[in-house]
């Protein structure tokens, strides 16, 4: 059984702070009365990652922090200290590297990759993986093909080695290049002039790319190496990276509690203020709803009136709060959120047929800027509406924009989500 957790204290750790240095930590935090270390992620991660979110390869400690050797040491200062672990999972993505095995033999073997099914990817008709890593108009004359065969590499300006295809000719330059990269199963373009990776991103971030973890294959395979360590006891609980990101995030929490009856679990899940938390079968979330509350004390009301006026002084905008923020979704979605914008219109356009076409994407827009809470949990399988689901739903159609000519039908595909 998990020792009795009573306080928690968080440990960033990285290359020049690694499991030896938070080791030195554990007296101090012991006296404190913390029981538990909540440690950010301490799988193998992407070289002089500062925060360990974006993972390589899930199944090793990351060696960086001191390997299996450092953790090990690290877990007898925890036993002398009498403290517990909390880790960290990130099921949501990986980073999108040649770091990354997985990732590694997509890039390699395409759709026949034992990996492909492993990540988000909406393969176009050529099969082919959209990668917006070019920098300019000099770099595709810059590329460098190194070694030979089917180990050959592709180097990028940057530094960014990609794997060949194999049995794919490697050329020097102009033609011969040309050629070669129409074999590859990825396509590079310029990052200026791309409309985004076909692959399911975190947030706009294109080094991070998204898992399917509702494949249970692919949670088996991620989790092995956290399984492992609350089994033997190494660890306490867990605490789940960014839940909202999955397609089904309450049925992949029922999984983690069902493989992990007696830890710990604890989610990241930012709820708004009016927002209920989820009935899942957790501990609770990682608290910043807590946080907001505990800010507000430090805070003087009287002091938004003087940053309302040096705000309105300086910008000449005499816009409300709620104005400028319906605004900046509206940027957010339109400017930096193409190709998932791209990705809900064509879901959209496939379960709801007889709308002309031009009617998809402003009605996604303005629906996801109206969405007052982060998400909602209907899925494919939901047999029908939450309480919550449908108030967070009429909520939205009640803030829709009064847009000319499209308001009655925004309103019309609402109603048939």
């Amino acid at each position: 059984m998990p020792r009795v957790l009573t306080a928690t204290y968080r440990l960033q750790l990285h290359a020049g702070f690694g499991f030896d240095a938070a080791a030195a930590t554990l007296p101090y935090l012991r006296d404190l009365g913390i029981s538990h270390v909540y440690a950010s992620p301490i799988t193998s991660a992407k070289a002089g990652s500062l925060h360990g979110y974006d993972v390589t390869d899930p199944t090793r400690i990351n060696p960086e922090l001191g390997g299996d050797a450092g953790f090990e040491r690290f877990q007898m200062a925890l036993g002398r200290a009498e403290m517990g672990l909390i880790v960290d999972v990130v099921p949501n993505h990986m980073a999108q590297s040649p770091q990354n095995p997985w990732w590694h033999d997509v890039l390699r073997h395409g759709r026949n990759s034992e990996f492909s099914d492993f990540f988000d990817i909406r393969w176009n008709e050529a099969a082919k993986i959209e990668l917006p890593l070019l920098g300019g108009v000099e770099d595709l004359g810059s590329l460098v093909v190194l070694g030979h065969g089917d180990t050959a590499t592709l180097k990028l300006p940057s530094g960014i080695t990609l794997p060949l295809r194999p049995g794919s000719t490697a050329g020097g330059a102009g033609a011969d290049l040309e050629r070669l990269l129409e074999q590859q199963h990825y396509r590079l373009t310029r990052w200026q002039e791309s409309t985004g990776p076909n692959y399911r991103r975190f947030f706009d971030i294109n080094d991070l790319v998204a898992l399917k973890v509702e494949n249970p294959q692919v949670l088996n395979a991620h989790h092995q190496l956290i399984f492992e360590l609350v089994d033997a006891g190494a660890a306490d609980g867990i605490r789940v990276d960014h839940p909202d990101g999955l397609l089904d995030p309450q049925q992949y929490v029922a999984r983690l509690r069902k493989r992990c009856p007696d830890a710990y679990l604890f989610v990241e899940k930012i709820v708004q203020e009016s927002e209920p938390q989820p009935e899942w079968p957790v501990h609770g979330t990682t608290g910043y709803e807590t946080l907001n509350l505990l800010t507000e004390l430090w805070l003087s009301p009287s002091g938004l009136r003087t940053m309302r006026a040096s705000y309105t002084r300086y910008t000449a905008d005499l816009r409300s709060f709620q104005d400028v923020a319906l605004q900046s979704r509206r940027d957010v979605i339109e400017q930096l959120l193409q190709p998932e914008l791209r990705r809900a219109t064509d879901a959209l356009r496939t379960a709801i047929d007889g709308h002309p076409p031009d009617t998809y994407v402003p009605a996604v827009t303005e629906l996801a800027v109206a969405f007052p809470v982060y998400r909602t949990y209907i899925t494919s399988t939901s047999q029908q509406l939450t309480l919550t689901d449908r108030q967070v739903l009429d909520a939205a159609q009640r803030q829709l924009v009064p847009m000319q000519g499209i308001k009655q039908r925004l309103v019309s595909l609402c109603r048939r989500l």
